[in-house]
């Protein structure tokens, strides 16, 4: 009698197991794409059994979508949200779907502005099938600033961006706002772009 016990509690369990990675499995799977408006930006504790994480919910017109890592897709930590401008409207490529008991919404796997351009410069642009290759990449950074308006184009815009960025990290603020003007020959309605340029002007002009 024990042992019958023992079995259908072993058999429950499975079934329990199984039903939770289906689950998982279909949320996983399903992806889709929205375009919308940010009101309001989150950062949460959640405390689970093994300790506590942190991830971002995004509060737009189009509903509540979340930030959290994606082990199977190499996702880990944040991407995205942390580019993202409270008032701009951005194109979200989100997994899964709304799940109330387990607090849990579509995940951002990949967002871009207005214009096109992946908002976390260290990302491609999805569709893109004239991404510069690692030379190409090398090249851009050794180039002449006095050069950039003639070698950047849409293809190569989002390595124009991350070097700029990575210019005003290192304090180099006139080489940055020549990679920002540059880039935003491409892009001159993207809100980030004018931000980043605009920080940069202001930060050499305090220097």
């Amino acid at each position: 009698m024990k042992g019958s016990k023992r079995v259908l509690g072993a058999g429950t369990s499975i079934v329990i197991i199984i039903i939770f990675g289906l689950v998982y499995l279909v949320n996983w799977s399903h992806v889709e794409t929205i375009t919308a408006s940010v009101s309001k930006i989150e950062k949460i504790k959640e405390y689970r059994s093994k300790g506590t994480n942190e991830k971002y919910l995004v509060y737009t017109d189009k509903g509540i979508i979340q930030e959290d890592s994606d082990i199977l897709r190499d996702k880990l930590g944040f991407d995205y949200v942390p580019f993202l401008t409270e008032g701009q409207t951005y194109t979200f490529e989100v997994s899964g779907f709304h799940i109330p008991f387990l607090n849990s919404y579509p995940n951002i796997i990949n967002a871009t502005d207005s214009s096109g351009l992946v908002v976390n410069p260290e990302k491609k642009t999805p569709g893109d099938a004239n991404q510069v290759s690692n030379t190409e990449n090398t090249a851009v950074s050794k180039k002449p600033v006095n050069s950039l308006l003639k070698a950047i184009n849409k293809s190569n815009a989002n390595e124009f961006y991350k070097k700029a960025n990575e210019l005003y990290a290192n304090g180099e603020f006139e080489k940055a706002i020549e990679y920002y003007e540059a880039v935003l020959t491409i892009y001159p309605e993207n809100s980030n772009l004018n931000k980043s340029l605009e920080n940069a002007r202001e930060a050499l002009n305090n220097k």
